[in-house]
């Protein structure tokens, strides 16, 4: 199968390329229904709009990088403001 498909479509194979993952892990997000796929005949192909729009649905954030505790994620601190209007945390 052609990596690029019709209209700039990705094949499976190109898609998990670009994600760094395994094709069996594409067809795994493919049969779940978190990536849609353009069938054409037997053909699965991968539009790269939809590709981005999967990346960015997994973008999580104060993920440790380097085994530490991550980054408390609870709700901020509270703040007050004092009598000059500069902020304080309650």
């Amino acid at each position: 199968m052609e990596a690029v498909g019709a209209a700039g479509l990705l094949s499976i194979t190109r898609a998990s390329e670009r994600l760094g993952v395994a094709e069996v892990s594409v067809r795994r997000w493919i049969a779940a229904g978190d990536l849609p796929v353009v069938r054409l005949g037997r053909r699965v192909l991968v539009d790269p709009r939809d590709l981005n729009a999967f990346i960015l649905a997994r973008r999580t954030r104060n993920v440790p990088l380097n085994g530490d505790d991550p980054v408390p994620t609870g709700p901020p601190a509270k703040e007050t403001a004092d009598a000059t209007g500069d902020l304080k945390q309650a």
